[in-house]
């Protein structure tokens, strides 16, 4: 049986691979499961930051605050951070948001931080660290029941419907949000803990009940409205004469886990993780159908049939009548156009004016899209959530607001340029100003007005126009393009302005020659997923209704003020307090360690 449960997860394994891997890799980030297979690459100070935390938080528990700042102080005085250098690339952890959060946490500062606010509210240490204990712990229950366990439900899902689809919607991980079934979730995974808890005060228990509680996940996943009691009984007589087979199975998996350690985590990283997965869900469809060949009480929960079977046609057709009858009309072909005008609309979907053609093709791409997963789902390449019991009313088809498969006019593009250039500026002004309470005006312009973001906002709703379907590598693009944009526009300045530097990324992870970095990097990428399925389709839907001889004054008068900023600052640039010598003005505030952590 064993061995036939196994073979059946490594033939599944072979259809849903990388999603497998990528929804492990997930949960070993995360911390949820495997996270083991990633100590290779973690690296970490002299001294680790989470023990170091460990450390200050005991000494606040313990009452020697004093001592806590001592060592926070000690800590953040000798910078321990890492600083390699491959290359040209810098590997730095000494500057930046994500940086400064790490070090705030790792160093014990934020622990202190907290510890003293609530000190301040109590005048009283003994009532202090009472309560700094309780908030602690009502942070780690938080975190760990309201998204730990929520999101260990939708990742069983997701296996679940991987073993019988070739599909998965990642937009199906918010499926308990969607049915509202989220709070039941989060109610049986806690009665669950406690009852395992509990048993694990007898030893015996502690082995049991971890087997007697296995099908719970699993459980919820194929039906979020089981009450917690009832998942419970119904995982534990679901596991009667299958505890030693289960106990079995896992302990079959002890070679991988071994292989996986030699070999850096790579091995449990690219198959034993995914192939436990995939095994485990297995197990689950074997362990079901047991209990429902035995007619055991309360399997009736278990009414998701198509998890572990194809819907007939007939049913299908039912159910997803509106979506086959909206498929015709997507299929229809949209207006298609000759010379100069089929080429920037084909190439970087750019269109000089929005006209009739142009609502045609919107609606028959924004069609094609909502109906990508319905499609799907008829083919039975994917799990037909309409089936799906707490679903069965899903809504029509209905065309999406923010649809990003469009075409943008050459004024909305202008527009769009300044628009982001300014939520740029606004961006990095708010940063100094939020955390050194200083006015910056950022920028070699005087106005409002951050280029480089406008400039790569539109390089990436261009250039990167027939990438919109793949967000994965629109991500990875907008990451090379934008790095790219900033490092010659970094080279440029400097060049043209004597040496001039508006800014200088030495200290910061991941940085090469201090032009760009691993977190600039990172906040352009998810800033360009933003702008193409979110900002820009909504400028857009706005922008249109401005009409055209408005639209081409007002881009007309934009583009005249800016070209005037322009030829300005090329002769003087913006060099004002807060450009050149920021960094001196920031390093003449008296902002010591121990300041920032007493209370007045």
């Amino acid at each position: 049986m064993r061995k036939e449960i196994k073979k059946d997860a490594r033939l599944r394994l072979k259809n849903t691979y990388w999603m497998m891997v990528v929804l492990c890799l997930f949960m070993a980030a995360i911390g949820l499961s495997y996270s083991s297979s990633l100590d290779a690459l973690r690296s970490q100070p002299a001294e680790g930051s989470s023990d170091f935390a460990s450390l200050v938080y005991s000494k606040i528990v313990e009452g020697h605050d004093d001592q806590a700042v001592d060592m926070t102080t000690d800590y953040i005085k000798e910078e321990k951070h890492i600083s390699w250098k491959i290359g040209i690339v810098s590997l730095e952890h000494a500057k930046g948001i994500f940086a400064n959060a790490a070090n705030s946490f790792g160093s014990g500062k934020l622990l202190l931080k907290i510890y003293y606010a609530i000190k301040s509210v109590t005048g009283s240490k003994s009532a202090a660290i009472g309560f700094f204990v309780i908030v602690s712990l009502l942070f780690i229950f938080l975190v760990y029941f309201m998204v730990y366990k929520p999101l260990e439900i939708a990742i069983k899902r997701a296996v679940l419907e991987m073993r019988q689809y070739d599909k998965y919607p990642v937009s199906r991980m918010l499926y308990l949000l969607r049915i509202k079934q989220y709070w039941n979730v989060v109610a049986a995974q806690l009665l669950k803990t406690v009852y395992t808890v509990l048993w694990m005060l007898t030893v015996a228990g502690a082995v049991i009940k971890t087997f007697s509680y296995m099908m719970v996940p699993y459980i919820l996943a194929e039906n979020p409205s089981v009450g917690a009691k009832e998942a419970i009984t119904l995982s534990r007589k679901m596991m009667d004469g299958h505890k030693w087979e289960a106990f079995k199975l896992e302990l079959s998996f002890l070679g991988w886990h071994i292989l996986s350690i030699v070999t850096f985590g790579l091995s449990g990283i690219f198959f034993s993780n995914p192939y436990r997965e995939m095994t485990l869900a297995e197990y689950y469809k074997f362990v079901r159908a047991d209990a429902k060949n035995k007619l055991i009480k309360d399997t009736d929960y278990l009414d998701d049939k198509y998890l572990f079977e194809f819907a007939d046609e007939e049913l299908l057709s039912r159910y997803y009548r509106d979506s086959i009858d909206a498929l015709k009309e997507a299929e229809a072909e949209y207006p298609q156009h000759t010379g100069l005008r089929r080429f920037f609309e084909n190439t970087i979907g750019l269109i000089l004016f929005y006209d009739d053609d142009e609502k045609q093709y919107q609606k028959i791409k924004t069609l094609r899209l909502a109906l990508k997963n319905h499609k799907a789902a008829i083919a039975k390449e994917m799990y037909p959530f309409r089936l799906f019991m707490q679903n069965h009313t899903e809504d029509e088809v209905k065309l999406g607001s923010v649809q990003y498969q469009r075409h943008y006019s050459l004024s909305s593009i202008i527009f769009m340029f300044f628009s982001v250039s300014f939520i740029g500026w606004c961006y990095e002004v708010s940063i100094h100003l939020v955390k050194d309470g200083i006015f910056v005006n950022r920028g070699v312009l005087h106005g409002p007005w951050l280029p480089i973001y406008g400039s790569g906002g539109i390089l990436i709703l261009l250039i990167l126009y027939k990438l919109r379907e793949k967000p994965i590598i629109e991500f990875i693009s907008a990451i090379v393009l934008c790095g790219f944009v900033e490092y010659f526009t970094s080279w440029f300045l400097q060049v043209t302005h004597d040496g001039m530097k508006w800014w200088d990324y030495h200290g910061y992870f991941l940085n090469i020659n201090g032009r760009v970095c691993g977190e600039g990097l990172l906040v352009f990428g998810l800033g360009g997923l933003a702008i193409v399925y979110l900002l820009a389709p909504f400028l857009d839907n706005h922008f249109r209704h401005i009409p055209k001889k408005i639209a081409i004054v007002v881009a007309a008068l934009l583009i005249g003020v800016y070209v005037t900023d322009m030829v300005y600052s090329n002769s003087h640039p913006n060099m004002g307090a807060g450009i050149t010598d920021y960094a001196v003005q920031t390093a003449e505030q008296i902002d010591t360690v121990i300041a920032d952590l007493e209370v007045s």
